[in-house]
């Protein structure tokens, strides 16, 4: 009762709230439909937004408490890219509202209403004031100063461009239906999955695909990946003891892992990596001082066998640990 009470006095002040409570205290079965129970008063639409693993026993139990004594009804809300945004939806919501109906909903579906919005507007703004990303060249910022391959470009331009239309009504009532959620309240069980930093965004990619610099050649992955895999056989070589690139066979390149493997055993010795789970470092100095030239040395390897022009080793080497500002030879 006390933490239901906080909650309320939370609101009241229009402030949000977090509680954490330990598994099997009772937020899911006890503490959230309390607090529906009392929220849900006709005039705030009241909405569950809970883990996908839970919506089935989030909503098994607000029909269980609201099915017998209070009645209430418990509604889902599930939305995705393809859900259409209508007169019908809004209607529904409203009812929900009226009647103080719970509505359970998984992160994924509220973060993909909002996103249909972004989405609806982008597409509105680009039917009235034209597109940003023509297929003509022209000034796009920074990035436009960059230029995309022959390969990169033929993909883009027998890409196939498909245009949504979008009705201005819907647009209208998805703004009203942001306005019943803003002017609702939203009960979140289990927030350290739900507001996770790294697991618990959502993204839409939208607009022209372009394709990735690099990523493809004429004898398969490109430049863009193959060189990150040779980055990574040099610190795999330490923990397997074998290489997977085409370099088995140079003495300077099996050296150069040696002299890795040498150093990254020291600094496992000198708690400056760890090698559980897997290798991590954990001092940025001793890699600048220990690990970079090898690194780089080993990258000069690959630079070489690309047929680089005619740079020598110094000047390269000084580029890929100091930068281009650094020799300016």
């Amino acid at each position: 009762v006390i933490l239901v009470n906080k909650f309320l006095d939370s609101l009241r002040n229009n402030q949000s709230m977090c509680h954490q409570m330990i598994m099997g205290a009772g937020k899911t079965t006890v503490v959230t439909p309390l607090l529906a129970l009392m929220l849900a008063d006709g005039q705030s639409l009241v909405t569950q937004v809970v883990p996908h693993a839970l919506l089935e026993f989030s909503r098994g139990v607000m029909r269980e408490k609201f099915a017998a004594v209070v009645r209430k009804p418990v509604f889902t809300f599930s939305f995705n890219r393809g859900t259409p945004i209508t007169k019908d939806l809004y209607l529904k919501l409203c009812k929900a509202r009226d009647s103080r109906a719970v509505i359970c909903a998984t992160p994924t579906s509220i973060k993909s209403f909002m996103l249909k919005f972004v989405e609806m507007m982008k597409i509105l703004e680009e039917a009235k004031f034209g597109s940003g990303g023509t297929r003509q060249p022209k000034n796009n910022g920074v990035f436009g100063a960059f230029s995309l391959s022959a390969i990169a470009r033929r993909f883009r331009d027998q890409s196939e461009i498909v245009q949504t239309q979008v009705n201005p009504e819907d647009v209208y009532y998805c703004t009203e239906i942001l306005k019943l959620f803003r002017s609702g309240v939203l009960l979140l069980d289990e927030v350290d999955l739900i507001l996770h930093p790294l697991k618990s965004e959502l993204n839409w990619p939208i607009g022209l695909k372009d394709p990735i610099d690099y990523s493809r050649s004429k004898l398969g992955i490109g430049l863009r990946w193959d060189i990150q895999w040779h980055l990574l056989d040099a610190v795999f070589y330490y923990t397997h003891r074998k290489m997977s690139v085409e370099f088995k066979d140079s003495r300077e390149a099996i050296s150069i892992l040696e002299n890795m493997s040498s150093v990254i055993q020291q600094g496992i010795a000198n708690k400056y990596m760890q090698y559980t789970p897997h290798l991590v470092l954990l001092n940025r100095s001793f890699y600048h001082k220990e690990l970079k030239p090898l690194m780089a040395r080993w990258q000069l390897l690959y630079l070489r066998n690309k047929r680089l022009p005619s740079v020598e080793d110094k000047h390269l080497l000084s580029y890929m640990m100091k930068g281009p500002l650094k020799d300016r030879q």
